[in-house]
Formats: structure tokens, C-alpha cells, sequence
């Protein structure tokens, strides 16, 4: 048998795109409450807006209603949660975020509790969240030790087990972060048991544990070789063998992939603290993450376009469908789409004015409170509370500007702030 060798990925020379015209607005709009807004200014390094910062995450996720709460503020950090729902209410994704600026005058961007729901992914989720959070790091401080933290692993999604983590996190460029004197974060404090040992001396063992568990003499002994050799985490998620397919069950559900994956989305592979490394010219994940970046955004916008594709024609072939996903996800673009559709067929008034309705979210207010009355979880009361706000501030929507909505909505929104504003004369 011949040795096995491996082969780094090739990488490409892309311009990196993570600076955003939503980013350069990122302190525009409606604010935060004054000492917040203080407080992540002094942390942040600029100022920064409630209704800019959801702008800047609602583009991660198009279609969607998205949703900036439990922001706690303290000396040198700060803390946020991302929530982006369809008409209806329902969650599509969320985040928490962690910002700290460290004595060292470096700022650390922790990123923890990543959920993507399954039919919104393969649509770039993850990577522009990613994007925007590495561009915001990169506005707030030019220092080396710059960085974006996470811890690697799994996580429950709907009572089932999901060991993604380890896998998406290492395409994606990020190192193990005891590689680097800073170590692993310590904003917020894990379970997993780690000791001393450094991060990829424990994968090299894990993969020998699991390649015996898997493959049989003399592959055995060529993996335990080759696992000496890995030193980055993306070095094991690319590793693959030709005519070599594993199982691997994720989310109940049991596929056969290379070797690399197999292994790192498997009970072997342990959560591992991991950074990237914003500033340092030296960072070795720099580059892989700008292969594995183009070719996913690629991969999904061109997903994207089909999408609409299709929709577009379903709403001349079969109304009634695409009306009824449009319900739950479409931005303020289909419009005009369904307003020429209601002048051909008066006979599905009802469904296309509630489709435009949930578009331009009034539908949301009563999404979310029957959630809340139905699982009272924390996120969606937090979320409803904001989306209240919201409408009592004359911004009920981040996906429709008021500006983009009918004439009544506009009325009744004008109409509440000079009733507010006649009721503080008054009084």
C-alpha cells in the first residue's frame, strides 16, 4: 500500500468582502438607549445604532424579519442576541454575541449558540454572519490579537444532537486557539473538560481512536501516521481518501462522506476552542477561509436565484403555492409582483392581500404572541417585546421600511405618533 499524504486545498486569491454598505450606516437610525449606547461605542471603538446594527444582520438572511435583544452592557463588554423569524413569527436562525475590549487594547468577538433552521441552509448563513462580525472587529480595532472566537462542537436542535460545529468551523478557517497566547476564550465558560493538552495533539489521538474503530490493517497504521502530521483543523476537515466513505449520522439522519468529515462529525471528535484571527497578516486560516467563503456564497446565491426562479413562475403557474410560501418568507421586492397578480385573479384577493400583509409584517405581532403561548420560550418573548417597541417608535419592520409600506400603514403609524406626542402636551 502506498503512503498516504495530505494534500492542503488549493486557494485562490479573492478580494475579501466582508466590509458592507451596511456596515458604513452600522450608527445610523433609531438608537440605543443612551447608556448602552455609550457602553458599546466605548467597547466597539464607533458608535452604533439599534436599527443599524439589524440591518446589518438582517442581510445574512434574506426574506426575513430579524432582531437585535438581550443587550447587557458592562465595563469593557457587551453583550447581544440576533433572532431572524418569517412572517409568522417563527425562528429561521439566531446568534449570541460577546464583544470584549481587552486591556491589551485588542477586541474579541465571541460567537456562541449558532442555530440555522434545515430549510434555510445552503443558503450562506453562517459565512455572512461571519462576514459582518469579522468586518465589525476589523472596524473596532487595527490590533494583531484581533480576533473572533467560538468553541467548535455540537448542539441540541430540537431535542436532537447536531456535531456540525467541529466540521463547518474548521472549513471555515478558524484555528485551534491555544495555538496563540491568548488561548481559548474566556468570556463565557463551557462544560467540556479540556486539561492541558494542546487542542491538536487531543484530535490526532481522537482520530487514531476513531480510525480503529473504523478501518482495518494496514489503513489503520497509515491514519495513525498521517493524524502526527495534522496541526490545523482544517487540514483533517479536507482530508480525503480515494475510494474511502464513512457513515456519519447528523440530525437523525445517516449519510456516507470522506474521511475528514466523517471523523470530525462524529462522538470521537471533541469540542475544541477555536479563533480567527482578524489582523494578523501571519494567520494561517486567512486564506482558507476566503477559498471556502467565494465558493460558498457562489454556491449559495446561485441557490438563491433559482429559488426566486421558480417562485417567480409558480405565481403565473401555480398562484396558490407560491402564495403560500410567500407567507412565511419574501421580502418587500414581491410586491409590486403580487399586486399585478391581483389584478389578473380577483379570485385570490383574500390569500394575495394576506400574503402582502405578512410581507410587510402584519402578521408578526400575532405570530410571535402565539408563540409565546404556546412554548413561553425566552427568545420569543424577548423578540416580541422588541418587535412592540418597534411599533410604538414608528419602525414595525426591518424587512419592510415604513417608507415601503401602503398608505393606510403610514397613515395609522403617523396617526399613533401625534397621538403620543398630543398626549406628553397634555400632561
Amino acid at each position: 500500500m502506498q503512503p498516504l499524504a495530505f494534500t492542503p486545498p488549493l486557494v485562490k486569491s479573492v478580494p475579501n468582502n466582508g466590509h458592507t454598505r451596511e456596515l458604513a450606516r452600522v450608527g445610523q437610525g433609531v438608537p440605543f438607549e443612551v447608556e448602552q449606547a455609550r457602553q458599546m461605542s466605548q467597547v466597539l471603538g464607533f458608535p452604533v445604532s439599534r436599527e443599524g446594527l439589524t440591518k446589518l444582520y438582517e442581510s445574512c438572511l434574506e426574506g426575513s424579519h430579524c432582531y437585535i435583544t438581550d443587550v447587557h452592557c458592562e465595563q469593557g463588554r457587551v453583550d447581544y442576541a440576533v433572532s431572524w423569524r418569517d412572517h409568522e413569527g417563527e425562528e429561521l436562525a439566531r446568534a449570541e454575541t460577546h464583544v470584549a475590549r481587552h486591556p491589551d487594547g485588542s477586541l474579541e468577538l465571541h460567537r456562541s449558540g449558532v442555530y440555522v433552521a434545515h430549510q434555510c441552509r445552503g443558503q450562506g448563513v453562517s459565512i455572512k454572519i461571519l462576514e459582518q462580525e469579522i468586518s465589525l472587529v476589523r472596524k473596532g480595532s487595527k490590533h494583531t490579537d484581533s480576533r473572533v472566537t467560538l468553541e467548535a462542537g455540537g448542539m441540541s436542535v430540537n431535542g436532537v444532537s447536531e456535531r456540525l460545529g467541529t466540521y463547518t468551523w474548521a472549513r471555515y478557517g478558524f484555528d485551534f486557539a491555544d495555538n496563540y497566547p491568548q488561548g481559548r476564550s474566556k468570556l463565557l465558560t463551557y462544560d467540556s473538560y479540556y486539561g492541558t493538552e494542546p487542542a491538536a495533539s487531543r484530535m490526532q489521538a481522537h482520530f487514531r481512536a476513531w480510525a480503529n474503530n473504523h478501518t482495518e490493517p494496514p489503513l489503520t497504521q497509515e491514519l495513525h501516521k498521517l493524524s502526527r502530521t495534522i496541526q490545523h483543523p482544517w487540514e483533517m476537515a479536507s482530508l480525503k481518501l480515494n475510494g474511502h466513505q464513512f457513515p456519519v449520522e447528523v440530525g437523525g439522519e445517516v449519510s456516507r462522506c470522506h474521511i475528514g468529515k466523517a471523523f470530525m462529525l462524529s462522538e470521537f471528535c471533541e469540542n475544541y476552542g477555536a479563533v480567527f484571527r482578524v489582523n494578523d497578516p501571519k494567520f494561517a486560516g486567512a486564506p482558507v477561509a476566503r477559498q471556502a467563503f467565494t465558493e460558498q456564497l457562489q454556491s449559495a446565491q446561485a441557490r438563491l436565484c433559482q429559488e426566486k426562479s421558480q417562485l417567480e413562475q409558480e405565481l403565473q403557474t401555480a398562484p396558490e403555492r407560491a402564495l403560500a410560501r410567500l407567507r412565511l418568507r419574501g421580502g418587500s421586492e414581491w410586491i409590486p409582483k403580487l399586486e399585478a397578480l391581483l389584478q389578473k385573479r380577483q379570485d385570490l384577493k383574500v390569500q394575495i392581500q394576506e400574503t402582502m400583509d405578512g410581507i410587510c409584517g402584519a402578521l408578526l405581532l400575532r405570530g410571535l404572541r402565539n408563540q409565546v403561548r404556546n412554548h413561553w420560550t425566552e427568545s420569543t418573548q424577548a423578540v416580541l417585546r422588541e418587535h412592540k417597541e418597534r411599533m410604538n417608535e414608528g419602525w414595525p419592520g426591518s424587512l419592510c421600511r415604513v417608507s415601503d409600506r401602503p398608505a393606510l400603514y403610514k397613515f395609522k403609524i403617523k396617526l399613533r405618533q401625534w397621538v403620543s406626542r398630543w398626549h406628553l402636551t397634555k400632561n
